[in-house]
């Protein structure tokens, strides 16, 4: 999606949520398919203005964990997640 410098203040917000929306479900909150990006983070960017005080990175660390506790089961053959993290952390 291209935003032009003079689009209207709502297409550019709207571009902000788009990509914002992204970033999170490529990358903080993959899945296995790397495809999808489930609906309910659309609704944690809603007002941009409070989205800026979630704590990002304790869900991501969460989010992370719980990735790491499927993947620990004995039929699971992959692992998603912030992996980068993961690599921090150790």
């Amino acid at each position: 999606m291209n935003v032009q410098d003079l689009a209207p203040d709502e297409e550019i917000y709207n571009a902000s949520r788009t990509y914002l929306l992204f970033l999170l479900g490529c990358t903080l909150f993959v899945n296995k398919s790397c495809t999808m990006i489930l609906v309910s983070y659309l609704a944690l960017l809603e007002d941009l203005s409070v989205s800026g005080t979630y704590a990002w990175g304790a869900t991501c660390l969460a989010y992370l964990y719980r990735q790491l506790g499927i993947a620990s089961r004995r039929d699971v053959k992959g692992i998603c997640g912030y992996l980068t993290l993961l690599e921090v952390i150790i």
